[in-house]
This record gives C-alpha cells, sequence and structure tokens, in this order.
C-alpha cells in the first residue's frame, strides 16, 4: 500500500484501485477520543492486520477528532473493504461529523460509501432530524430549534453549524448566516459545503470577489467526484463572468463544459446555460470556431429544466457563423427569430434594411 499526494494507480492482478477519502468524525473529549483511538489500533491490528488506508497519524488530539482533510490511497479491493468497517466501527462512537470515500477511475466515482456519526447520538439525533425536516420542506424556524439543540448539545458540531447558517440564509438573516459559516469553518477549516454555501450568499448579495474567493477554497477542499467541486467551478465562472474577466471565466466554464453530469442532475440541468456563457467569451476572444463546437454541443443536450430557448441557442450559433466566415448564419438567423429570438429578428431587420 502506497499513500500519495495525487491519485496515481496500482495494479494488483487486472484490478486498479484509486481511493479517495474525506471528512471528519468527532469524539467530543479527551476521555472518548483516547479509548477510541485505542479501539481503533486494537482492531485494526487484530482484526485487519494492519491491512488498512486510514493510519494512526489521521488522528489528531488537539480537536479529538479523527481528520480527512483529502486523504488519497492506493491499495487493492481488501484494504478498502477493511477500512470502510472500521471507519463505521468507530463512527458509532462519534458524536458529529462524517466521512466520504471512494473508489475511483478516471476522475469517475465506481463506488462511494458515506459514513456518518452515530445518529442516536443527542446531537447527531437532532441534526438528522434537522436535514430531515428540511428535506421534506418543514419551516425554517422548525428547523433552526432542531438545530440549535443539536449545537448545544455539543458546541463544536461544525455541521450543524453550516446548516443552520443555509438555513439562516432562506430566511434573509444574512448576517446570522454569515457568523455560522464562518463558525463552522473555524471548527472545521476542511469542510466544503461551509464554503461553498457562504459563497453562493455572497454571489446573491452581489459581493462577487469574496464569493470567488470561498468558490476556490470549496474546490481545493473538494474532490472531482462529487457535484459540489462542480457547482463551485460553475458559479466561480459565473462571478467572473458577470465582473468582466472572461479570462478566468473561460478556465472555469471550460472544465464544466468537458464534464460528462448525470443525465437530469442539477449540474446537467446547468450544461446550457454554462455552454452558452462559454461560447459567449469565446467570442470575445475571437475563437469563433470553438465557440461553434460548443454551441453544437449544447443543442444536442437533453436538457429541459433551464432558462435557455431554442432562439438562445441558434441566435449563438448563427453569430459564431458570421464570426468565423461560415455559409449559412443567415438562415440560422432566421430560424432562431422564428424561435422567439428578438435579438436575430432585429438583426435581421438591419440587414435587409
Amino acid at each position: 500500500m502506497i499513500c500519495l499526494n495525487g491519485q496515481a494507480s496500482l495494479n494488483i492482478g487486472k484490478m486498479i484501485i484509486k481511493t479517495i477519502f474525506q471528512g471528519r468524525l468527532d469524539f467530543g473529549s479527551a476521555k472518548s477520543f483516547g479509548q477510541v483511538r485505542s479501539m481503533y489500533e486494537q482492531r485494526v491490528t487484530n482484526f485487519y492486520r494492519s491491512d488498512v488506508f486510514i493510519k494512526e497519524e489521521a488522528f489528531n488530539e488537539d480537536t479529538y477528532s479523527l481528520v480527512l482533510p483529502k486523504f488519497i490511497a492506493e491499495g487493492n479491493k481488501r484494504t478498502w473493504e477493511n477500512t470502510i468497517k472500521v471507519l463505521r466501527y468507530i463512527s458509532d462512537f462519534a458524536v458529529a461529523g462524517s466521512v466520504r470515500a471512494y473508489i475511483t477511475d478516471r476522475g469517475e466515482s465506481k463506488a462511494n460509501e458515506h459514513i456518518v456519526a452515530n445518529p442516536e447520538r443527542n446531537s447527531m439525533k437532532s441534526y438528522t432530524d434537522a436535514r430531515r425536516q428540511l428535506r421534506e420542506g418543514g419551516s425554517g424556524i422548525g428547523v433552526i430549534e432542531l438545530l440549535n439543540e443539536a449545537i448545544e448539545k455539543y458546541d463544536r458540531h461544525a455541521q450543524a453549524l453550516e446548516l443552520r447558517a443555509f438555513v439562516w440564509n432562506g430566511l434573509g438573516e444574512y448576517e446570522r448566516a454569515f457568523e455560522d459559516f464562518s463558525r463552522a469553518i473555524e471548527i472545521d477549516p476542511n469542510l466544503a459545503e461551509a464554503y461553498f454555501h457562504r459563497g453562493e450568499m455572497l454571489y446573491e448579495l452581489g459581493r462577487q470577489a469574496d464569493a470567488i474567493e470561498d468558490f476556490s477554497v470549496a474546490i481545493k477542499h473538494s474532490v472531482p467526484v462529487r457535484s459540489l467541486f462542480w457547482a463551485a467551478r460553475r458559479l466561480k465562472g459565473d462571478c467572473h463572468y458577470e465582473t468582466g474577466d472572461s479570462r478566468n471565466a473561460a478556465v472555469e466554464y471550460r472544465f464544466f463544459c468537458m464534464r460528462n453530469f448525470e443525465l437530469g442532475s442539477e449540474n446537467y440541468n446547468k450544461m446550457r446555460e454554462v455552454c452558452l456563457r462559454y461560447a459567449e467569451v469565446l467570442l470575445e476572444e475571437g475563437k469563433a470556431e470553438d465557440a461553434l463546437k460548443v454551441v453544437d454541443g449544447a443543442i444536442k443536450m437533453e436538457v429541459r429544466d433551464d432558462n435557455v430557448t431554442a432562439g438562445d441557442l441558434l441566435l449563438l450559433r448563427g453569430l459564431a457563423l458570421k464570426r468565423a466566415n461560415r455559409p449559412g448564419y443567415a438562415s440560422v438567423l432566421k430560424e432562431a427569430a422564428k424561435a422567439g429570438s428578438a435579438k436575430a429578428a432585429d438583426m435581421l431587420g438591419k440587414a435587409l434594411a
């Protein structure tokens, strides 16, 4: 087994195993932490013969936590299974937190596990109930009350603070939201969700420069197999686009548009919007042929749940054809006008005047 700073592969027979572990489990006190650490060591030695990815160094005595900022390792499937089992074992003693684990291949998730702290513990029960109520459309105030309970029971519950901040933001309580987001980040500097959702709030408040900083850190503390990673790249690109920084917008949009998202997912449903903006940026940079490829790709997408119309797509395709000195742009603009594009109709009217 070899631990790496970046992803690599190891051939074991015909099997290639690439793994990523990310997250944190809190044990709440020095006594509990010491007991869990001792049990972990005994179990790893006696049950798994030390054949696990996570080593003792991941335990942080200062925070009484198991901390995995972004642990990337390689090995065989048995090592993966042993690691998942021992993480599940110690998660029963955790008062807060969770760990996400992935087997990846060429940037895609082939298997994943989400290991959470014991939901029956007081702080976790209130937090879990709050998440369930939020999913079921419960009132913001009711969810806040449950999260208050979770934080009162364990005041370093970073995930509960992050979720409370998210709810405060939805209620328009921006100062409270910012305070909770920042407190969650102070406790867990690797909590990508806190940076991402604080970035969303700052973006909506028109603070694009601050939002860019948060989205950048969210990307750093996430992994490409998570939808959050790509949502952060998309929104970071939007911030650059709206502040006139087309060069950096193009960087984020290019990565986003190259990704194959699951059909119907939120990121997939944003693809045409991003492609349109990316194509506009490419046209600004004089890259008409590249813009045409992006638009043609967007036209083929089966997205329906967005704000993009056929007229929008055809207008941009016509502009790209014209800038590229390709034939047929006038007929495409006519199609765009028929599809409802007022700008295309105006362009045709001026051309005929």
